[in-house]
């Protein structure tokens, strides 16, 4: 059996500045969805956002979390990517996003439009800012089972995702975060601050619930033209609920399970378009050892984009 294409989506946290860099100044398909999209946030933040993610005199390694940017450049990058691998002929069989990341999912599925995501952001945005106290989110690289077994983490913090046996994520306050990385470093445990300001998939984001939950009310979404895999319930699904863009922010992410199901089925070629190949890599420590699906990484911090050319022959090649 031919494996299918999967497009990843990953959300707050895998973000950089000069995200997708190499590709805007070599891929004229890839800048022209890069100012396509540019022109739509223009629209409503009044200033271009590619001259602020690419600004020269700022590095990839310089902490970007302020939510505005952040939020709407995710978009951006993994939109215009997964756009311009199918120009390319590389076409998904299915998508999955995880949190911010099931927003481009969705748009790239056909289920709203980039007018309806933009706006949608843009609106999720001003009402966290509004709404909600600042907190922040941290990687733990060891065993979940951790959460229940140190007390004052299942207390004061919430669980965001198990990503894989050792690996997971939680959110809170800064202070309680703060003293969580000090009981992990009495273990010996190491932890990775995520660059945001706010403590997603927590109910520190309650502030800006019913005000996000009355906009979407009036919103319409349209059936999915691409298989649409959802991380908030963990398995595909055929149409989004009015609350779909509050929840998949708000709860907890069971991107482990949709990777669980869709590799009982058959062998799948998962390729991330997220800024820095998180996605893939969860993919790569969730498949069994008999699987013989395969995670393909474009963007990363750390060095140049992967040729989609390159990228083509790889996928033609696996599906042969």
């Amino acid at each position: 059996m031919n494996p299918s294409i999967v497009f990843l989506f990953s959300g707050q946290g895998s973000q950089y500045y000069q995200m997708g860099n190499h590709l805007f100044q070599g891929n004229s398909t890839f800048r022209s969805y890069m100012h396509m999209l540019d022109e739509q946030v223009q629209q409503h933040m009044g200033f271009s956002l590619l001259h602020e993610l690419y600004d020269t005199g700022r590095k990839a390694t310089e902490v970007f979390d302020h939510l505005p940017l952040t939020h709407l450049s995710i978009f951006m990058v993994e939109y215009a990517l997964a756009r311009t691998l199918m120009d390319e002929g590389i076409i998904p069989e299915y998508v999955l996003g995880t949190s911010l990341g099931e927003f481009a999912a969705a748009a790239v599925a056909g289920m709203i439009t980039v007018e309806q995501a933009v706006d949608m952001l843009v609106a999720q945005v001003r009402y966290i800012e509004e709404g909600c106290e600042q907190g922040g989110m941290l990687a733990i690289i060891g065993d979940p089972g951790l959460f229940s077994q140190i007390p004052y983490i299942h207390e004061k913090c919430s669980l965001v995702s198990e990503n894989y046996n050792m690996h997971f994520v939680i959110s809170g306050s800064t202070g309680d975060l703060e003293k969580v990385v000090h009981e992990l470093d009495k273990r010996h445990i190491l932890s990775v601050k995520l660059p945001v300001r706010y403590a997603f998939h927590s109910p520190m984001l309650n502030g800006a619930g019913s005000r996000y939950k009355m906009y979407l009310s009036s919103m319409s979404f349209q059936a999915p033209q691409i298989s649409f895999i959802s991380s908030l319930y963990g398995k595909e699904i055929s149409r989004l609920p009015e609350a779909y863009f509050w929840n998949v922010i708000r709860y907890p992410i069971l991107f482990r399970e949709a990777i669980s199901g869709l590799e009982q089925s058959a062998p799948h070629l998962y390729v991330d378009t997220g800024p820095s190949g998180t996605l893939a890599t969860m993919v790569k420590y969730n498949l069994s050892q008999a699987s013989v699906s395969q995670p393909h990484t474009i963007l990363t911090p750390f060095s140049r984009e992967f040729n989609i050319d390159t990228l083509k022959k790889t996928l033609m090649l696996s599906k042969n």
